[in-house]
């Protein structure tokens, strides 16, 4: 898997996979089998930097991504795809008048007060959660005519009664199921009575450690040999990962009252605490979810139910503020309709991927179409060339957020729209 330590929405195997780069050498390795020299580029990929100064690393790419994923969540208001927020700090909505409390967390319709997240597109409260299912032996094959084990076949029995097929996701071992080193896209996957089957590409899974070594005379020219079996992981975990509804939604929190007694030297609230707020566990609903509005609601999880149920306040007054966990993102229509696990809508998966490339510092590789397509997107349309070569630029391209480089450019015509259909979403008190 190409992986790096930075975790992002978009897979950098399937950013490889849209910007035409060949796999096995994107991953670092070669073999004397498959993706000879001449039909693809033969050029290997480096973990960081310092391994090759004179090219871009996987490391810089996944820091692009992620970098490019945050700019246009920030534009939009949500994020790409689904991700998870913790401990978000939210200021609960206080009565008009400053010298006066609001009573019973209730809005003018009696309903619970709403307040605004920092995301859109709100799926769910909740945490991640990464229970692993089984820590098992991937199995290599070589389904097609050629002499390489280029599949590999993961299989896990007992999986969860209760999780879903796109839950089911392969991880290195060791990191405690790390979003960053999760091994993805897969080829195909299925789920049976409890039995995960995943298929994937065998370059996904070649050995960290190689990747990482310091540089030496064969590791520079040769990168990986992915036609021996000892540069592959031996072992994967099988986990599920879903969005944790019970118990975890946050809290919300009362300041502490100043003692009546402030002014006694003799007790002065002696064994009253300050200077700490009053918590009480809180579930939240949505009420708008593209605008990310949701109301919170003190409750406690009943497990034998498997719902939230009432709770009275712990404190007869509105709350003063709240820490609230959340599930929330853009979901594509193939992957709510069950033909894909990966959210990332291929649409907004390309703007990305643009927009990354055209913050690149270092050229891809030596192969000339590859290197000639990053190039071009990070050429600057607001700058005369010193060939006399001069763009007209018109508004889109000096009010764009993002920038004036190409694929700055392509990735601001690919959401503009979805930004002034963000901006009519309305929220609700």
């Amino acid at each position: 898997m190409a992986y790096a330590t930075t975790p992002t929405l978009l897979a950098l195997d399937r950013y490889a996979q849209i910007m035409g780069i060949q796999p096995l050498g994107f991953n670092g390795g070669v073999s004397s089998v498959i993706f000879p020299t001449g039909p693809s580029c033969a050029d290997v990929w480096f973990q960081y930097a310092w391994q090759n100064a004179d090219q871009v690393s996987r490391e810089d790419l996944a820091r692009a991504i992620a970098s490019a994923e945050r700019d246009i969540a920030n534009v939009l208001g949500y994020h790409p795809a689904p991700t998870w927020v913790e401990s978000e700090a939210v200021r609960y909505p206080q009565y008009l008048r400053p010298d006066l409390y609001g009573l019973g967390m209730k809005n003018v319709r009696g309903q619970y007060k709403s307040v605004k997240l920092q995301w859109g597109k709100f799926i769910q409260g909740g945490k991640r959660a990464t229970p692993l299912q089984a820590t098992v032996n991937p199995a290599f094959s070589s389904p097609s005519i050629t002499t390489f084990n280029d599949t590999v076949t993961v299989t896990a029995v007992g999986i969860d009664p209760d999780a879903v097929l796109c839950e089911v996701k392969v991880y290195i071992p060791g990191y405690s199921g790390d979003p960053a080193y999760e091994i993805r896209p897969a080829r195909s996957a299925t789920l049976v009575a409890g039995t995960y089957v995943g298929v994937f590409w065998a370059w996904q899974f070649l050995l960290p450690s190689l990747l990482e070594e310091i540089p030496n005379v064969n590791f520079a020219t040769s990168g990986i040999n992915a036609d021996s079996a000892t540069s592959y992981l031996d072992r994967v975990e099988v986990r599920w990962t879903y969005n944790k509804y019970a118990d975890s939604h946050g809290y919300i929190y009362w300041e502490s009252e100043p003692a009546v007694t402030a002014c006694c030297a003799i007790c002065a609230g002696a064994g009253c605490p300050t200077c700490q707020f009053t918590s009480q566990a809180a579930c939240i609903f949505a009420r708008n979810t593209d605008a990310g509005m949701v109301a919170i609601a003190p409750g406690s999880y009943d497990a034998t139910d498997e719902r939230w149920e009432t709770a009275v306040q712990a404190v007869c007054r509105d709350p003063d503020q709240a820490s609230l966990n959340y599930y929330a993102g853009e979901q594509s229509d193939r992957y709510l309709a069950g033909w894909t696990c990966d959210p990332l809508e291929h649409y907004l998966a390309e703007a990305i991927a643009y927009l990354a490339t055209a913050r690149l510092e270092r050229p891809y590789c030596s192969c000339g179409v590859i290197t000639a397509l990053g190039r071009d997107l990070r050429r600057d349309l607001s700058i005369v060339s010193t060939d006399k070569t001069s763009y007209f630029t018109g508004e889109e391209v000096h009010d764009n957020p993002f920038g004036t480089h190409l694929g700055e450019v392509m990735a601001w015509r690919r959401i503009k729209h979805l930004v002034a259909n963000s901006v009519n979403v309305g929220g609700s008190v």
